[in-house]
């Protein structure tokens, strides 16, 4: 029985308050953007994508200005 308070007590101590910081943390990121926490990181890495598509597409029209300048007159 005393290993089970042993226990009890060092769960409150060391995990509850660790899991409180993170819980509340995350509820704050929620509130303050108005979407969930997961859901914004969604949103970064989709932020991520689209820059490197747009330098990729910046590139491509580089080339096609290099080898067909005309190109843009035939669209």
């Amino acid at each position: 029985m005393s290993s089970l308070y042993g226990l009890l007590s060092i769960l409150s101590i060391f995990v509850l308050p660790v899991w409180l910081i993170l819980h509340y943390r995350s509820r704050n990121i929620e509130l303050r953007y108005g979407v969930p926490a997961a859901e914004l990181q969604r949103l970064r890495e989709m932020e991520g994508r689209v820059e490197s598509l747009d330098h990729r597409l910046l590139n491509l029209e580089q080339i096609l200005d290099e080898q067909r300048p005309a190109w843009r007159e035939t669209l």
